[in-house]
C-alpha cells in the first residue's frame, strides 16, 4: 500500500518572535500545495515482531524522523495497534530541506495510509486533532487546499475561490537549489537578531521574513538566489529552506 506526499510552497510568510511559555512561533502564511514533485510513503504487513522503518537515503535519520514521529503518536493515540507489526518504507524523491513542507507531508501521509490500512476515518475528529500534534505545517497536508496558516500553525482557513484567483501567480515556477536549508538552524538566527528582520519592510504582496536569515547562514543560498535575479523578475525563497519561487 503506497500514497504519494506532495509539497507546499509559501506566498506570504510572517513570522514572530519565539514565545517563551510554548516555545514556538505565531506564524501567519498564504500556502499553495505543489504537487509536481512528492515522495512515496509506503505500509506493508511486517512478519518480525515489531515496526521496523527503512527509506532509500542514507542521510535521514532513520531513528528519529517525522514519518516515524507520526507512528508512535498514533499507538499512542490507538494502542491496539501497536501490536501489529509494520513495515514502513519512505522512498524520498526530494532535496531534504527544500523548504516545501515535505518532512510535515511524509508524516500526514503515514497518518492517512496507516489509517486506511487499519481501516480508521481519517477525517474523524480524532486523527484530525493527532494531525495538529505533529508539526506546524502538518494541518495544511491533511486537505491539501490553498489555505492561510496562523497562530502557531494550528489555526487553518481556506481560501475561497476568488481569494485564489486573488494569490495565485500563473506562470510561477517552484525551482529547488538543490541546497540544503535546515529550518531549526534558519529560526535560530531568525531569533538571534529577531530585532533586525522584524523592521525589514515588506513592500511586495507576496514576502517572505525567513529569507534573509536563511541567506544569512548559508551564503550558497543567496548566490544562488542572485543568479535568478539575472533571469526573472521576480525571485522568493518559500519556506525556510533551499527552493525558490520565480515568476
Amino acid at each position: 500500500m503506497q500514497i504519494r506526499s506532495y509539497g507546499k510552497f509559501n506566498l506570504t510568510l510572517k513570522v514572530s518572535r519565539k514565545s517563551r511559555l510554548k516555545k514556538m512561533h505565531r506564524i501567519q502564511s498564504i500556502i499553495f500545495p505543489y504537487k509536481l514533485e512528492y515522495d512515496m510513503v509506503e505500509v506493508l504487513s511486517y512478519q518480525g515482531q515489531q515496526t521496523i522503518f527503512t527509506c532509500n537515503r542514507k542521510e535521514l535519520d532513520w531513528k528519529n524522523n517525522t514519518v516515524l514521529d507520526a507512528y508512535h503518536k498514533f499507538v499512542m493515540m490507538f494502542p491496539k495497534f501497536k501490536a501489529v507489526p509494520l513495515h514502513i518504507n519512505l522512498i524520498k524523491k526530494t532535496t531534504i530541506g527544500s523548504g516545501l513542507g515535505y518532512s510535515a507531508s511524509n508524516a500526514v501521509a503515514l497518518i492517512k495510509i496507516i489509517c486506511n490500512f487499519f481501516k480508521i476515518n481519517y477525517h474523524s475528529k480524532k486523527i484530525k486533532k493527532l494531525i495538529k500534534s505533529l508539526s506546524s505545517d502538518a494541518l495544511f497536508f491533511y486537505l491539501e487546499k490553498p489555505a492561510i496558516i496562523s497562530g502557531y500553525g494550528n489555526k487553518i482557513t481556506y481560501l475561497t475561490p476568488n481569494q485564489i484567483k486573488k494569490y495565485e501567480i500563473a506562470n510561477l515556477k517552484v525551482i529547488d537549489s538543490k541546497i540544503s536549508s535546515i529550518t531549526k538552524d534558519v529560526y535560530q538566527e531568525f531569533d538571534y537578531n529577531y530585532q533586525y528582520y522584524k523592521t525589514k519592510k515588506n513592500i511586495n504582496i507576496y514576502y517572505n521574513m525567513l529569507q534573509q536569515p536563511a541567506f544569512k547562514i548559508n551564503p550558497k543560498l543567496k548566490k544562488f538566489y542572485l543568479a535568478l535575479k539575472k533571469e526573472h523578475q521576480n525571485v522568493m525563497l518559500s519556506g525556510s529552506g533551499g527552493a525558490f519561487l520565480v515568476w
